[in-house]
């Protein structure tokens, strides 16, 4: 089925809207979410062993960057990224929260508070957002949101090396 785009901040809550009512992820451990701006680089260690903790159903990247690494009720989830475990993600996470107004970031939030609440959440660590929801940082982060890389593509082991632009 094509869908025609309803925009910048309904676009995303659209596309998880209809993959989670439709059960798209069935079958699947982990569900990871990018923009198409949005790249895991090669250091992803630190995304695999969250992963492999059965102890671990999201992770996660904060808006407000406050140095809470798990059960981070009050975080502002980024949109742009996430990964959640397939079994800890109901059907209605987000048909229940269809109606409530606000960004995507604000929807996601809602829609993993289940995760977050048992302290079986994950939040990437030295991302610098600063407020700008766009995840960038150190090196060894392991995601990199950042819109004038598409020239230096493709990538070698361990670049970009200035990780910190917003743009």
């Amino acid at each position: 089925k094509l869908y025609r785009n309803p925009g910048y901040q309904s676009g995303a809550r659209l596309a998880m809207l209809e993959s989670t009512s439709k059960g798209w992820f069935a079958g699947y451990d982990w569900m990871i979410r990018v923009n198409p701006d949005v790249l895991i680089l090669d250091n992803d260690a630190v995304l695999i062993q969250h992963m492999l903790n059965p102890e671990v159903d999201g992770i996660f990247a904060n808006c407000w960057e406050n140095g809470c690494e798990n059960h981070c009720t009050n975080a502002t989830i980024c949109s742009d990224f996430f990964a959640v475990r397939v079994s800890a993600l109901p059907n209605d996470s987000f048909t229940k929260i269809r109606n409530i107004k606000g960004t995507a970031e604000y929807q996601v939030q809602l829609a993993f508070k289940n995760i977050t609440a048992t302290g079986r959440d994950r939040f990437l660590q030295s991302t610098s957002m600063h407020g700008i929801c766009r995840v960038r940082g150190r090196s060894d982060v392991p995601v990199l949101h950042i819109h004038s890389l598409h020239h230096q593509c493709p990538l070698k082991r361990g670049e970009p090396r200035k990780r910190n632009s917003l743009w």
